[in-house]
C-alpha cells in the first residue's frame, strides 16, 4: 500500500480525477507545445526517432558494409535460418548468399558486389543487400 501511495501522491484514490486533469491540461496542445514543455531532452528524442525512422524506411544501402554478428538457428543444403539483431526475428538466407558474405569486409559496397559476381558468379541485387542490412546480417563499416 505504501508503494501505491508513494507512486500516486495526493492523487491516491483519485486516479480518474488525475487522468481527467491531464486531459484538460493537454487537450488542444500542438506538437510545438509538447516540445516546449518537454524541453531539450524531448527534442533530442524526437530527432533520434526521426533519424531511426528515416533509416527504417530508406531503400538506400550503406557505402561500405561488413558482415555482422549472426547466429545460425537451422541449416540445410539450400538455406539457413539466421538471426542477427534479434533472436525473435530470424531470416531465411540462401546458402549461396551466406557463402559470399565474407566479401563484405568494409570495402565499398559496389566493389564488394562486383567482386562477388566476378569471383563467385553470384549477382546480388541492392534489394538483397538492403534486406541483409535491415536484419543486421550486414552492418555499416
Amino acid at each position: 500500500m505504501r508503494a501505491y501511495e508513494a507512486a500516486w501522491g495526493t492523487w491516491a484514490g483519485r486516479e480518474r480525477d488525475f487522468y481527467r486533469k491531464c486531459a484538460a491540461l493537454t487537450y488542444g496542445m500542438q506538437w510545438e507545445d509538447v516540445l516546449r514543455v518537454g524541453g531539450a531532452q524531448l527534442l533530442l528524442l524526437q530527432r533520434l526517432t526521426e533519424e531511426a525512422h528515416a533509416r527504417t524506411v530508406s531503400s538506400a544501402i550503406p557505402e561500405r558494409v561488413k558482415q555482422g554478428q549472426m547466429q545460425v538457428l537451422y541449416s540445410s543444403d539450400e538455406s539457413a535460418r539466421v538471426c542477427a539483431y534479434s533472436n525473435n526475428d530470424p531470416m531465411k538466407v540462401p546458402r549461396k548468399v551466406l557463402h559470399v558474405l565474407h566479401h563484405f569486409d568494409g570495402q565499398p559496397t559496389d566493389a564488394a558486389l562486383a567482386e562477388i559476381e566476378a569471383k563467385e558468379g553470384v549477382r546480388l541485387s541492392e534489394g538483397v543487400v538492403r534486406k541483409l542490412v535491415d536484419f543486421g546480417i550486414l552492418v555499416g563499416a
